[in-house]
This record gives structure tokens, sequence and C-alpha cells, in this order.
């Protein structure tokens, strides 16, 4: 990672070279404001969330920044989305309190699940650490073994 920087201008992600602040490619396709954007496996692939609940995650290795993941989730609206392309799982929390599981490029729920009382209001995965981190609307952390199994899916 580290070979590029993206940045939201209204309904576009502009990818940067860092070291020379050219512009690399323009990504369009949101209907919203930028409002997240997260790099995943490097600088392969890029999470882009806009403020209408469409997620997209785009391949960047090539110029065209074909798409690898579409969704929209406007109702309920969502507060964080992390991406998980091995697997191919979309991790969705809602301002309803319910973290949803998606997988088929986010078309298929899988896994569903209640946070009350409080809500998730960020999400994580990591890799290396081998666990899914979700911050609270109470300001705590809550940390579970990635990817989830049955068993753990069973006493959540």
């Amino acid at each position: 990672g580290g070979n590029y920087l993206a940045a939201g201008n209204e309904t576009m992600v502009n990818i940067y070279d860092p070291y020379t602040f050219q512009i690399r490619t323009t990504l369009r396709g949101h209907q919203g404001t930028i409002r997240d954007i997260q790099w995943l496996m490097g600088d392969k692939l890029l999470m882009t969330v806009c403020t209408h609940g469409i997620v997209i995650v785009w391949d960047t290795e090539w110029a065209t920044g074909n798409r690898e993941v579409e969704g929209s989730f406007k109702i309920p609206k969502h507060n964080a989305f992390a991406y998980d392309p091995e697997f191919d799982v979309l991790v969705g929390c809602t301002e309803d309190g319910k973290t949803r599981f998606l997988t088929e490029k986010g078309s298929n729920c899988i896994f569903e699940y209640e946070s009350s009382p409080v809500q998730h209001t960020s999400v994580l995965i990591s890799k290396r650490q081998q666990a899914i981190f979700f911050g609270t609307s109470i300001g705590s952390v809550r940390v579970f073994l990635w990817p989830l199994t049955e068993l753990q899916k069973d006493n959540i």
C-alpha cells in the first residue's frame, strides 16, 4: 500500500500519484457526496461510500476503475461498511442497530444481528489480526474473530 492517494471530490473520487500529485484516474458512479474511502488489499481495491447509501468497491489496478462490488443501501441508513474481498463479504452497520453480512457482491444477506443496546458506528476488518472491530455509539470497541464461524454467529 501507500502507492496512491484517493480523495473525494463531490460525487467523484480522484486517485493521485502521491509523489507528483498528478491525477491517475477519476472514478465516477456515485449520486451523493463521497463520505467514506477505504483502501483494500494494498492499493488494488478501493471502497467508496456516498451520502445516498451507495457502496462501490473499485478495482484500481487499471485506469478504467472497474466496479467489483456495487450496492445501494438507502433504507435503513448505514453508519459504516467494510469489505473482505477474499471471502466476498460486505459488512454493513445500520442506524437501526443491525449489522448485516452480505455476499454475492453485496446482494445476499447471509447473517444479521442486533447490536443493541448500542449502534455500531464504524467497522474495520483486519486480516493481520484475523479480527473484525466495531466502534460503538457509546465509545466502546467490540472485537470478534474473523472470518466468523457458525459457532460465533450463534453466540453474538
